[in-house]
């Protein structure tokens, strides 16, 4: 992600710490639609401050915001936008330490991937040379991971990759099968049948039947009486 650093305008009011007082304060801003880069608050016994942000807004939208009640914060305010990783408001706060730049407010929040801190100085010499400092070492703030190690830790000597191992010739393809045999030769049809025995001759003729024999002899005549 691109990172980078802008500067945005600050406006106070000073409010009853009493419930619905945040809506009240900005009711006549929100019919201007400017947009509101960041808006919070905190309290104070019984006075609560409100602060809002803007990056963008017309000479009438904050003409609008000052009739509102808000007046503009003194000094000068840093939007910073990075990369969302664990470390990055260290590397701010050390980036801004070093070139002797005193914060009197800092405001940080993730959402995602990216990171948006708000960071408000005194005096604008302060956010000037904090701004210079920051955008020469976006790369910090970028790997936030790396700034976070001690400078004692040194970081092992990367392998050297194995080189890559010839690939084997590609085996010769087989010879395609060899032709397939002849199909084999059909056996000839079974040989004919044999022709059907002759059926044998009906049996023989039945033998005439046998003469009736001659009716019993005339019986003979009775014997005449005496």
């Amino acid at each position: 992600m691109a990172y980078k650093v802008s500067e945005v305008l600050a406006f106070d009011r000073k409010v009853a710490d009493a419930p619905g007082e945040m809506a009240k304060a900005l009711a006549p801003i929100s019919v201007t639609r400017v947009n509101l880069l960041g808006v919070w608050g905190w309290s104070e016994g019984s006075v609560a401050t409100i602060r809002i942000c803007v990056q963008r807004a017309t000479p009438t939208q904050i003409a609008a915001i000052k009739e509102a009640g808000f007046a503009e914060v003194s000094g000068k305010a840093l939007c910073i936008e990075c990369n969302n990783r664990p470390g990055v408001a260290q590397a701010i706060g050390a980036t801004v330490g070093d070139v002797g730049a005193s914060m009197n407010a800092f405001v940080g929040l993730a959402v995602g991937k990216q990171g948006t801190t708000l960071a408000f100085f005194g005096d604008e010499r302060a956010a000037h040379e904090a701004k210079r400092a920051m955008k020469g070492t976006g790369s910090k703030l970028t790997t936030a991971k790396k700034t976070a190690k001690t400078s004692t830790e040194t970081k092992k000597p990367a392998a050297a990759k194995k080189p890559a191992a010839a690939k084997k010739p590609a085996a010769a393809k087989k010879p395609a099968a060899a032709a397939k045999k002849p199909a084999a030769a059909k056996k000839p049809a079974a040989a004919a049948k044999k022709p059907a025995a002759a059926k044998k001759p009906a049996a023989a003729a039945k033998k005439p039947a046998a003469a009736k024999k001659p009716a019993a002899a005339a019986k003979k005549p009775a014997a005449k009486k005496k």
